[in-house]
């Protein structure tokens, strides 16, 4: 078994506009082939636009609101929901002026990246 609390998570960068925290709460391992991590985000801004090749992508939206780039697509998200995105597909989140967003992402690795 395993608790840890969100803020015990370690954090990390990634390129994002301003107002952005990211931290790891379950490294790639720690539990079969499952990693996993809590963002929090403040507009306006967004996350780079990327794709992932080695895993597939989970978002649990906890609190707020945004616009989720899936591919080509444009979609708008709000708590609570949950949003795929299969591995190779370019995804980013973006949020508008006085927009604020809490996700969990959840990462499955493929077998051949664990």
């Amino acid at each position: 078994m395993l608790v840890r609390k969100f803020s015990e998570g370690e954090s990390y960068t990634q390129e994002c506009g301003p107002n952005c925290e990211f931290r790891t709460i379950l490294k790639k391992g720690e539990v079969g082939d499952m990693g996993a991590g809590v963002i929090k985000m403040k507009g306006p801004t967004w996350n780079k636009l990327a794709a992932h090749d080695k895993w597939h992508q989970f978002y649990i939206i906890l609190k707020g609101k945004g616009t989720m780039q899936i591919g080509d697509e444009k979609i708008p998200v709000t708590a609570p929901s949950v949003v795929m995105i299969p591995f190779n597909t370019m995804h980013a989140l973006q949020l508008a002026e006085n927009e604020e967003v809490e996700y969990v992402y959840v990462n499955q690795f493929l077998k051949d990246s664990i």
